[in-house]
C-alpha cells in the first residue's frame, strides 16, 4: 500500500509543469493568439482555421452565431469573397491565461474594444486551448459584448422601444 501511495504521489508530481514551464507555456499561448488575430485581420482564414481543432466550437456575439469548424470556414469564405468587408482592429485591455495543472490545456479570457464599433462597450473573448504535439490549438471560443452594469438600464430601454 505504501508503494502504491508513493507511485501515485511521484506520478502526480510529474504531471505538474514547473513554474518556468508555466511561463513559457503562457507566452506560447499568447503568441499563438496574437498570430491568430493578425491572420484574422489580414483575412488569412486558412491560417485561422488551422489554429482550430477539428471539433472546435466558435460562438459569436450574436445568439445565432454557434459554429463548428465547417460553419466557421463557410463564414470565412463569404467574408473573403466580399471586398466590402473590413476587418476592424481592436485594442486589447486585458488577457488572463489560466493554464491547467498538467500544462496541456488553458482557458484564456481576453477583453478588448473593437476600434470601429465602440469604445464604450468591451468585448470579452473566452477560449479553451489544447496543446497537441507541442503546439497550441483552439477547441472553443466565445465572444460577447460586456457592457458595464451601470449602462444596462439604458441598453434595455433602447432595445425595448
Amino acid at each position: 500500500m505504501f508503494l502504491s501511495v508513493m507511485i501515485l504521489t511521484v506520478s502526480q508530481a510529474q504531471t505538474k509543469p514547473a513554474s518556468g514551464d508555466k511561463s513559457s507555456a503562457k507566452e506560447a499561448i499568447a503568441q499563438s493568439l496574437d498570430k491568430m488575430y493578425a491572420d484574422y485581420q489580414a483575412k488569412d482564414f486558412e491560417k485561422v482555421l488551422a489554429f482550430m481543432t477539428e471539433d472546435c466550437l466558435n460562438c459569436g456575439t450574436d445568439s445565432k452565431e454557434f459554429w463548428d469548424k465547417a460553419a466557421s470556414s463557410e463564414s470565412f469564405k463569404r467574408m473573403s469573397a466580399d471586398t466590402s468587408v473590413h476587418m476592424p482592429g481592436f485594442k486589447m485591455v486585458k488577457r488572463e491565461i489560466r493554464l491547467a495543472k498538467d500544462g496541456n490545456s488553458a482557458i484564456v479570457i481576453e477583453q478588448f474594444f473593437i476600434n470601429d464599433w465602440s469604445s464604450k462597450i468591451p468585448v470579452r473573448n473566452v477560449s479553451h486551448l489544447v496543446n497537441i504535439k507541442g503546439k497550441w490549438f483552439c477547441d472553443f471560443m466565445s465572444s460577447a459584448f460586456i457592457p458595464d452594469n451601470k449602462d444596462l438600464d439604458k441598453i434595455f430601454k433602447s432595445v425595448m422601444q
